[in-house]
């Protein structure tokens, strides 16, 4: 009887004080909130600290709160081993989140990570298992780039340092991977920009609005800088043995995936892997499900690589008009100019160099073409002696605009207007000409008119 009165005085006495420090608890979140706002992040950071402790119903929100604590003193602090201090106890607040709330969205792995990385804290296999853990998490959207950047240089580091679960086929996937997420995310930020774009045409954006727009672009660039890095971390992987054997051992089983074609298309465009049957599979395998502008590019460059000019001029022009990127309907004029007629057919060469200049006149190497095509077929075009020297002022002028439309020409059409000057008709043969200061057409596969220097 004793000792049951005894039991309900500790239970009684334990729930009283259960409810006072459950109050004390409250009271001190408050007192929390109020410390931030009054800038006051020494008294909130200590505070938050003791009810750690003490208080055993603490929400996510929470911990966000002291997240946003330590990160402000981490910015804050001056001298290294306090900011050292500061950091680890972050990460140890990191660890405690997932512990408590293992289904958060605060991606506290991939935070933790990046922490470990940048302060030189954790060893690489800890930082990668924590980012490959993350990856594959549901409630992780894993969309910071320098951490998407890290993990797949980590991965590369394991596979080099003998991890014997990763392969050289696992390399290709997981920048298949990555690639994917990449983007998935930039196709999001992409279409809220559009929306917020639409929407400042007819009224004014909210400052957070503008913030987003900014943001946005930023992660899309940013993203972008990660794609090429890990292109260049798998170079040394990226050979056409490697990208071939990846591509056939798994084209049955991802060939309803449209970008792993357009990812595996790419890459094997990218290498110059064109002599396996597996490119020529993706390649009309794309076009088939999406001809959009880049597969029937792509499918175009196939069908010329079989010789089927004809075929490929075609699908190269549909790229054309289903491209609303102005650098891309060049370049493909540009292939169409050079690599489809080129040589073989200068007249129709000129016509998509002409048409480059239409849509583009800034883009130089079409005027440096231009003017290759007229020396090279010069002699069909000139009669007399004095025009065949004659002809070098339109290759320098030709040149002179290459450099005029971009400055990264400027050396090459220097160099160029040199050698061309050197057959320039001597003053003496301009005199003799009777053409001083008069111009001359010149008329054939091109109809070009110069004019004599009259000086």
């Amino acid at each position: 009887m004793k000792k049951n009165i005894l039991l309900l005085l500790l239970l009684a006495t334990s729930f009283v004080y259960s409810q006072q420090n459950e109050k004390a608890c409250s009271t001190s979140k408050e007192k929390i909130k109020e410390l931030l706002t009054d800038t006051k992040w020494q008294d909130a950071q200590d505070l938050w600290e003791k009810c750690l402790v003490i208080c055993t119903n603490l929400d996510q929100n929470y911990f966000k709160q002291g997240e946003t604590i330590y990160l402000y003193q981490i910015e804050m602090q001056n001298e290294e081993a306090k900011k050292l201090v500061l950091t680890q106890k972050l990460i140890d607040l990191y660890s405690l989140f997932d512990k408590k709330f293992p289904l958060n969205t605060n991606e506290n792995g991939i935070k933790k990570a990046l922490l470990l990385h940048e302060n030189k804290i954790g060893n690489s296999s800890t930082i990668f298992s924590l980012l490959e853990d993350a990856f594959y998490k549901k409630n992780v959207s894993f969309e910071n780039p320098k951490a998407l950047y890290l993990y797949f240089e980590l991965y590369v580091e394991q596979f080099k340092t003998g991890n014997k679960t990763i392969t050289v086929d696992k390399i290709l996937n997981k920048q298949f991977e990555i690639a994917s997420k990449i983007n998935a995310i930039s196709e999001t930020a992409l279409k809220n920009n559009e929306s917020l774009l639409a929407k400042q045409q007819t009224e004014q954006l909210k400052p957070e609005e503008l913030a987003s727009l900014k943001n946005n672009k930023e992660k899309i660039d940013n993203l972008k800088t990660v794609l090429q890095g890990n292109k260049s971390l798998s170079a040394p992987y990226s050979t056409c043995e490697n990208w071939n054997q990846y591509c056939n051992a798994n084209f049955e089983q991802m060939e309803s995936n449209l970008f792993w074609l357009h990812f595996t298309a790419t890459a094997l465009v990218e290498n110059n892997c064109f002599s396996d049957p597996v490119y020529a599979k993706i390649v009309s395998k794309c076009y088939e499900k999406n001809p959009n502008s880049k597969n029937a590019f792509n499918f175009g460059y196939l069908k010329l690589r079989q010789r089927k000019a004809e075929a490929a001029t075609e699908l190269f022009n549909e790229s054309i008009a289903k491209s609303n990127d102005l650098t891309e309907k060049t370049e493909t004029l540009y292939t169409i100019a050079t690599t489809v007629y080129g040589i073989n057919n200068q007249l129709k060469a000129k016509e998509y160099l002409d048409k480059i200049i239409t849509l583009n006149p800034k883009y130089g190497k079409a005027y440096l073409y231009l003017a290759q095509l007229y020396q090279n077929y010069s002699s069909e075009c000139t009669r007399t002696e004095f025009e065949k020297k004659a002809i070098n002022w339109l290759l320098i002028e030709t040149v002179e605009k290459a450099a005029k439309a971009e400055s990264i020409y400027k050396a090459t059409a220097e160099k160029y207007k040199e050698s061309y000057s050197k057959y320039l008709p001597t003053e003496q043969e301009v005199n003799q000409s009777g053409l001083k200061g008069k111009s001359i057409t010149f008329k054939c596969w091109f109809t070009e008119t110069i004019q004599i220097p009259s000086k």
